[in-house]
């Protein structure tokens, strides 16, 4: 298998793309080094549990927020993604962004708030219908069973609960 990631210099240009993506929009980045170091944290046990979905996304740059210092469209989300418009190369980048709010609020929220975005950008958008509809939820519920699977955790989707 070959990872989107393997090849530094197309990351580190997707990585720009998405950080002037996410400027545009108005996100503020939080620098609260202990969430900082939970997120870390969470990162790794994602990617050790999942590294084919996470490396064959077109995920560039993920980051936390501070929900209080946010534009609206943001202020009341625990996490959010954002994806590119398709670039004339044909390729997408996106982003996750988990708010200090959400990290704070335990290891297994923050995961779950993780997961859900990262469900966003990895799922076909073809066969998605609405926002949170029944194949996306099938989607999510397999990478958290991917992730408790590898971890002998017990996160659950509580989003369609």
């Amino acid at each position: 298998m070959i990872y989107r990631w393997a090849d530094p210099k197309k990351l580190q240009q997707d990585h720009d793309i998405a950080l002037r993506l996410i400027k545009q929009q108005g996100v503020i980045f939080a620098s609260d080094p202990v969430a900082k170091a939970q997120f870390r944290e969470i990162l790794i046990k994602v990617f050790e549990a999942i590294p084919d979905v996470v490396f064959n996304s077109i995920l560039s740059l993920m980051y936390i927020y501070d929900m209080r210092a946010q534009p609206p469209a943001i202020a009341n989300n625990d996490g959010y993604s954002s994806v590119s418009e398709r670039f004339p190369d044909g390729r997408k980048v996106a982003s996750i962004g988990i708010s200090t709010q959400a990290l704070h609020s335990g290891h297994e929220y923050a995961t779950l708030v993780f997961l859900h975005e990262l469900a966003y950008i990895t799922i076909d958008k073809k066969i998605v219908k609405g926002e949170h509809g029944g194949v996306f939820h099938l989607w999510l519920n397999y990478l958290i069973a991917q992730y408790n699977a590898h971890h002998g955790t017990d996160i659950c989707n509580d989003y369609c609960e």
